[in-house]
């Protein structure tokens, strides 16, 4: 069979002398706009022509034409009866955006619509530069954002629209039987503000503000109850101790170490060997985001289990390793061993169940808060900025009993100087 140069058809030979198989290929970047793999006619010449009609469909959308949804398989089933009996490819490309429900008819420009923006982020070095973490969790929601409103231009997305995006999400919605999810809804507002930030460095997408900040969130849990989340006292011995009995020391070692040091969870799971020197007690720390390096004093009752856990990881380049391939964690497998952990910690302390790694580093500055240690200082061992630091005591309400029993021990200090 001679090679055929139509774009996006695929063929694929079911053995060396069986039938052909055509297919609609689309390109990585139609691909990343949502276009999928259609499956063409068994004939070649019947399959060459739907080819060319779905790229006479692409090339109209491109420049504009309304479609109702990417087209996939079953939507082209019913078209391709209507393209097969064009005269030509246009004309076969009118019949296929009818069958599909669209109009044919130019809209706003693809430059300057929400999915155009989340494109040409994705392909900008800001998001290139982003932790793979941090652009895991903003693939997920950029993937929502494009669902919600992609088609529609940029700048047509007003605060009051997003306001009610976000409470769509938060708030519980009777009518479609589904609980609020606060959390997820404020990681939504940040992928979707940080998008925008972006956006209005575009001049092409017009946008004169950012119209997902300053959205008013939804409180879940009063003080109290977000103090329970922190890994204090009893909850933080019986997860350690857990942890130990488990047979997964590594757990407990980072959980003891980001009570301490309240490092974000991946940068935790990175701390090589070598980076502790276990005759002085000095630990040396890297900040991901920023790339900067502290030395901290690493106080006795930490050292005592870091150094036994350089002592056991002898074949190890990281401090923390997985109990079961004896290798750096994998986030995910460092989740696994961390709710096993949990689940056993609950059997004698309930109130372990509630309790999640990330909130180690949340601890870890509210005790150095309670110590009077101030902002700049708990900035330089956690890596948080000063705002973010601000937040976070906020969350938990921190200025309250201890720290108000230091402001007067101080003022009449003070007074009596």
């Amino acid at each position: 069979m001679a090679k055929l140069k139509i774009p996006y058809l695929r063929i694929k030979a079911r053995s060396k002398t069986g039938p052909a198989r055509f297919y609609f290929g689309p390109s990585p970047r139609l691909a990343g706009d949502g276009w999928k793999t259609v499956a063409l006619a068994t004939d070649e010449a019947t399959a060459i022509r739907q080819a060319r009609a779905i790229k006479a469909v692409v090339d109209r959308w491109r420049a504009g034409a309304a479609l109702k949804d990417k087209p996939a398989a079953a939507d082209f089933a019913a078209a391709f009866a209507a393209a097969n009996a064009a005269a030509s490819a246009d004309e076969a490309a009118d019949a296929v955006i009818s069958a599909l429900g669209g109009t044919g008819v130019a809209g706003p420009t693809r430059s300057g619509t929400t999915r155009a923006l989340i494109r040409d982020y994705k392909a900008s070095h800001t998001y290139a530069e982003l932790r793979p973490a941090t652009r895991a969790g903003y693939e997920q929601h950029l993937k929502a954002i494009d669902k919600w409103m992609g088609d529609a231009p940029a700048c047509t997305l007003t605060h009051d629209v997003c306001v009610a995006y976000y409470q769509s999400i938060a708030y519980d919605n009777p009518d479609a039987d589904t609980r609020g999810r606060p959390t997820h809804a404020a990681r939504r507002m940040a992928s979707l503000a940080e998008l925008f930030r972006f956006g209005m460095t575009r001049p092409e997408y017009r946008l004169t503000s950012n119209p997902a900040i300053g959205i008013k969130r939804r409180r879940v849990r009063k003080a109290q109850d977000r103090m329970a989340l922190l890994w204090r006292g009893d909850k933080l011995d019986a997860m350690i101790a857990a942890a130990d009995a488990l047979g997964m020391p590594s757990v407990g070692d980072a959980i003891a170490l980001n009570v301490w040091w309240g490092q974000r969870p991946t940068d935790v799971l990175t701390i090589r060997r070598n980076q502790i020197d276990v005759s002085t007690g000095v630990m040396r720390l890297q900040q991901s985001k920023t790339g900067a390096w502290v030395e901290i004093e690493t106080p006795a009752m930490l050292l005592s289990r870091l150094t036994a856990a350089r002592t056991r990881q002898t074949g190890a380049t990281t401090l923390i390793v997985s109990p079961w391939t004896g290798r750096p964690f994998y986030e995910n497998e460092f989740q696994k061993a961390i709710r096993k952990t949990r689940d056993e910690a609950a059997k004698t302390r309930p109130e372990c169940a509630a309790l999640q790694f990330k909130h180690t580093r949340h601890t870890a500055v509210v005790a150095y808060a309670e110590a009077d240690v101030d902002l700049p200082g708990i900035a330089a061992i956690t890596g948080h900025t000063l705002k973010s630091l601000n937040a976070i005591l906020e969350h938990y309400l921190v200025r309250t009993t201890r720290l108000a029993k230091y402001a007067v021990a101080a003022r009449i200090a003070a007074e009596q100087a």
